[in-house]
């Protein structure tokens, strides 16, 4: 398949594609797939999930009840997590909740209780830079990596999970900066993207609004 309008830009080792229209974007990534090139995808604002975090409920809340009171308040959840503490590694009294982005699910922002029980329901927030687990290189997920894994213990090509090492590491070695002492996912590293300068929170901070402007 021939792709008169793309365009393309230079971006260290990587080649950037863009493309003008969502069919025009799947096309290209199964083009791309089927020609076994290593590449990775952003993926598309019309099909990336609403995810927003609800408070209020008691931390020992299950999931499986969350997700079927939302279902049947008509909601349609695809995925509800219970978000952990980053210091204290405990689960917190907070769930995050993936939906598909449609404007039925987008009236998850106006829910007020669940269960008999009064929530609140924000935005989602990402911690900030992403890291893929399959290749463990930045700004893209696993689902949308199709880049030959590298483990971040030894570098070979495995998913980390799948690493034969089992032990603790008596030298940690960085498979981006090739430096002894620290593993690719440390955020002191020199590969670890920086954030542009003079950018704010606020700045990239997801509303109801730019959520239903992506929808309709």
């Amino acid at each position: 398949m021939i792709f008169p309008n793309l365009r393309t830009k230079t971006t260290g080792e990587f080649l950037k594609l863009y493309t003008n229209n969502h069919e025009e974007y799947h096309s290209l990534k199964e083009t791309i797939k089927q020609l076994h090139y290593q590449f990775y995808v952003i993926t598309a604002k019309n099909d990336r999930p609403i995810k927003v975090v609800i408070k209020g409920l008691p931390k020992f809340t299950q999931v499986d009840e969350i997700k079927s009171d939302l279902e049947e308040q008509g909601f349609e959840p695809e995925r509800v997590v219970q978000l952990i503490g980053r210091k204290t590694k405990k689960p917190l009294p907070v769930y995050m909740i993936s939906l598909p982005r449609n404007i039925t699910n987008l009236k998850i922002f106006e829910l007020k209780t669940l269960g008999y029980l009064s929530i609140r329901v924000e935005p989602y927030k990402g911690r900030g830079i992403t890291q893929c687990f399959t290749c463990n290189n930045f700004n893209h997920t696993s689902e949308n990596c199709y880049i030959t894994p590298r483990c971040l213990k030894c570098g070979e090509a495995h998913i980390t999970r799948d690493c034969p090492i089992k032990q603790k590491l008596e030298q940690l070695y960085c498979i981006n900066c090739q430096i002894y002492g620290r593993l690719a996912n440390w955020q002191g590293c020199r590969c670890y993207p920086k954030p542009p300068k003079g950018a704010t929170t606020h700045k990239n901070r997801k509303t109801f609004t730019n959520i239903f402007n992506s929808i309709v």
